[in-house]
């Protein structure tokens, strides 16, 4: 299941589904909620889609963002957790690189492979 996952109503249909599917959350990050630029920019908010403008070469304001990304990740992982998911988060780069985004995914379903052999 390819999402950025950042609604988080999604918890009981996600186990639903992994009780009957083998299934993988790949959450797809955006370069903004990894490396933010040292800019402003015009956002909105997931959770209550409120817009604003924030300024992230703002030390404060750019740490703010970093938690509050940390924060919305780990509640992600939380109820992958619940559910029995296993989760594969893949930053996008900034630049198109087939490469970047094969490779993690590569290294995750092989790593997944061996765990289940070696159960």
């Amino acid at each position: 299941l390819l999402s950025d996952f950042l609604q988080l109503d999604y918890g009981r249909t996600l186990a639903a589904c992994a009780d009957r599917h083998d299934l993988v959350a790949v959450r797809l990050i955006a370069a903004d909620l990894h490396d933010p630029p040292a800019a402003m920019l015009r956002v909105a908010d997931p959770e209550d889609g409120g817009r604003r403008v924030v300024d992230l070469a703002d030390k404060r304001v750019r740490a703010a963002w970093l938690a509050r990304a940390a924060l919305l990740r780990e509640r992600m992982r939380s109820r992958m957790r619940e559910a029995r998911v296993d989760v594969l988060e893949l930053p996008i780069p900034r630049r198109p690189d087939i490469r970047a985004l094969a490779a993690p995914v590569q290294r995750f379903f092989h790593a997944r492979e061996l765990r289940e052999i070696y159960r």
